[in-house]
């Protein structure tokens, strides 16, 4: 099963969406955003929640 890092950063790929560009839209650092991709941390619920938004995907998709 691939992890929330590796989905992350395949459901942004295919949105076409930057790095960068995603932070934007999540009000985030892109540091922490690659963090995120990379395993180093872990989103809360609440920017979970926004992640999951940003990316049209289901919350209960990141949490699986």
């Amino acid at each position: 099963m691939e992890g929330l890092g590796p989905y992350m950063r395949r459901r942004r790929d295919e949105l076409d969406l930057s790095l960068r560009e995603f932070a934007k839209r999540l009000d985030c650092s892109a540091a922490f955003i690659s963090d995120i991709e990379l395993g180093r941390r872990n989103p809360s619920e609440k920017v979970l929640a926004v992640i999951a938004r940003v990316l049209e995907v289901n919350l209960y998709t990141l949490q699986a």
